[in-house]
């Protein structure tokens, strides 16, 4: 009687026991197929491409007035008669997501800086003088990133520059007429390789799963003055203010 009892429990657990495995069973699937679709989305878009151009205004800020006589011809200090002038920049970023909500770019650019002035003096005569500097700049940049809706994002994001100087050259000319009167070449005695920081307000729109568009007004500063501890040339610095537009490419 004892092994008919004990025959008769078993079929009666045995139909328990098959629903509580299958129901476990299902458990760990179910939750597996959660996991891995989260870490699935985690890792989209970790790199991506990004190509930048910046059209901005820029212009000089002058630390000093102290200029020699071998300063010529760009010895012109009065900070009040220089006038920015419209330039550019271009270049590309690799860009790495660290964090749902920052990122940091990685780039190369060739941006061109300069300035303006249409009364200057030289050899007891107004002229207008013309300035160009051309840099080839890296620059790191740290996007704190908030979404506002699934295709927007607003991003904030503060920048280091490193600018390696190409070329510093300009040249003189009649105010009226537009006559040559001298070009100037001083790149060897600028500042070789200088710093900038800037800050930006990004708006970043996604055209698609792979590409958005992003638009950012900005402002650069320059650290170091372009000629240092020269008194022949004045302690200038240079400035930017802008728009960059640019096209992001994610890599999945």
């Amino acid at each position: 009687m004892v092994k008919l009892h004990n025959i008769r429990a078993v079929y009666l657990l045995l139909p328990v026991l098959l629903w509580m495995g299958e129901h476990c069973a299902a458990q760990r699937q179910s939750k597996d197929k959660v996991v891995y679709f989260i870490d699935s989305q985690t890792k989209k878009s970790n790199i991506s491409l990004a190509l930048n151009a910046s059209p901005f205004f820029s212009s000089r800020r002058i630390m000093s007035d102290s200029i020699g006589a071998g300063g010529l011809p760009v010895g012109s200090s009065n900070e009040k008669r220089t006038s920015p002038i419209f330039t550019y920049s271009f270049g590309g970023d690799l860009v790495f997501r660290v964090a749902s909500s920052l990122e940091i770019w990685l780039g190369a650019q060739y941006s061109v800086l300069g300035f303006k002035d249409k009364n200057y003096e030289w050899n007891n005569a107004e002229y207008q003088l013309d300035s160009r500097l051309r840099f080839i700049n890296v620059p790191i940049q740290f996007s704190f990133r908030g979404t506002i809706t699934e295709v927007f994002d607003l991003e904030f994001i503060p920048v280091v520059q490193l600018n390696f100087l190409q070329s510093y050259k300009g040249k003189i000319t009649e105010s009226g007429s537009g006559n040559l009167i001298n070009e100037f070449d001083i790149t060897d005695e600028a500042r070789p390789f200088n710093l900038t920081l800037g800050i930006s307000l990004s708006g970043n729109f996604r055209l698609a799963e792979e590409f958005s568009l992003f638009v950012r007004p900005f402002f650069h500063y320059m650290l170091n003055p372009m000629f240092e501890n020269n008194m022949n040339f004045p302690r200038e610095r240079y400035f930017s203010t802008g728009l960059t537009l640019g096209l992001r490419y994610y890599l999945y």
